[in-house]
């Protein structure tokens, strides 16, 4: 693939402002180019207030890339590739890519009822 005229992470920057400016999403931090975070294969941590949770991003411009991220930081499993710079779109697609895992987490239990001051698996809906 060539080299892109844009840098993909900040494309994902300025689309998580679009989700947070739209309460979304709680927050996100970007890990600073070369920092420990960014070494283990995390651009970008984003805080879902309502659940709890953090969601753990890698951001490439390669699709090549997405091997080689598995292999080095298999704990690491949200590898977003972005083409294009479009920080609307490319809201959209993380919109549905957390609505996604949630629906998933909830799904298998994993995600705690943090409300009852002990972790235990949220309840399911009948």
């Amino acid at each position: 693939m060539g080299r892109l005229s844009f840098n993909p992470e900040d494309v994902v920057e300025k689309s998580l402002q679009i989700l947070k400016d739209k309460h979304f999403i709680a927050e996100f931090i970007r890990s600073p180019k070369n920092d420990f975070y960014d070494k283990e294969g995390m651009d970008f941590i984003i805080i879902l207030e309502q659940e709890g949770i953090a969601l753990l991003l890698q951001v490439t411009g390669d699709k090549d890339c997405v091997k080689r991220h598995y292999v080095n930081h298999p704990h690491i499993r949200w590898v977003m590739v972005v083409d294009r710079n479009r920080p609307s779109f490319v809201a959209k697609k993380i919109k549905q890519k957390i609505i996604y895992t949630l629906k998933q987490l909830r799904n298998n239990n994993s995600i705690p009822n943090l409300n009852s001051g002990r972790f235990e698996p949220a309840p399911t809906s009948s």
